[in-house]
């Protein structure tokens, strides 16, 4: 199944610089947990999506890529931080997304594009690899769906 993932987590090859200029050269030497367990079940990563600088945001704009749209009225905010994955399934590019969320991260995104998700429970699944910064390990990590 193609899915895109959330430009914040390390797929071995691919930058994760979740969107900040300075951090556009760091590139994955290995995927993440979640990356492993998507990519075991069948899942083929086509792109990443767009988040804002660090994530944190209700938004999704960032220096390296710009504002992500809402694809359904671009005067609606796509929300954030995991508005590119809820913007690419509005526009019908997956069926299946990638994205994370702390504190609404992806509830929000799903609510503003009219599309599916879930947050499972913190540590159901490591979505990040030990040697990251440590603010990112209370994220939980999960797909959106379009119905």
């Amino acid at each position: 199944m193609p899915i895109t993932v959330k430009q914040n987590i390390d797929v071995k090859g691919l930058p994760n610089p979740n969107g900040v200029l300075i951090m556009t050269g760091l590139i994955a030497t290995t995927d993440a947990p979640v990356i492993r367990h998507l990519k075991a079940a069948g899942a083929i990563i086509i792109g990443q999506t767009n988040t804002p600088e660090l994530s944190p945001r209700a938004f999704t704009d960032n220096p390296l890529h710009g504002l992500t749209l809402n694809p359904w009225d671009a005067a609606i905010t796509c929300g954030g931080s995991s508005g590119g994955a809820g913007s690419a399934l509005a526009a019908g590019i997956v069926v299946l997304a990638h994205g994370n969320d702390i504190g609404g991260s992806l509830r929000w995104p799903a609510h503003c594009n009219g599309v599916a998700t879930i947050r499972p429970t913190l540590g159901r699944v490591r979505a990040r690899q030990r040697d990251r910064l440590p603010i990112r390990s209370g994220c939980s990590s999960l797909p959106f769906w379009r119905r």
